[in-house]
């Protein structure tokens, strides 16, 4: 079973526990992805179980390596690349978030600031 899957458009990650240790079955999966359209590389590290998958959107998907990969008997069934990544959408609405209150918060130092200066001023 994998220990984590993520991914980004483009670029995938597993790691498989069923890898680690075992030079034969990674050069399987290579072998196995090598082969379908769309993978332009696929770096899978025997030591560590963990498979690298950069392909190309237009002509596969994350979720098709994950369906070989299952296929393969590489990772269970219920590996979901959903439960493990975040959409970009809640990403951007969080770097929004982010950035609001960071403008927020430096407005509120800049007016506590002149409004200090102020109030030295007004008592001398």
């Amino acid at each position: 079973m994998p220990q984590y899957v993520h991914y980004v458009p483009g670029r995938l990650r597993v790691k498989c526990l069923l890898l680690k240790g075992n030079a034969n079955r990674a050069e399987a999966v290579t072998q196995l992805l090598s082969a379908e359209e769309g993978i332009a590389s696929c770096e899978v590290n025997p030591i560590t179980g963990s498979v690298l998958v950069r392909y190309d959107e237009s002509a596969t998907s994350a979720y098709r390596v994950l369906d070989l990969l299952k296929r393969g008997g590489y990772i269970g069934p219920g590996v979901d690349l959903h439960a493990q990544n975040r959409s970009p959408e809640k990403t951007a609405s969080d770097v929004g978030t982010i950035v609001s209150k960071a403008v927020m918060g430096a407005l509120v130092e800049r007016v506590v600031e002149r409004s200090a200066v102020a109030l030295v001023g007004a008592i001398l």
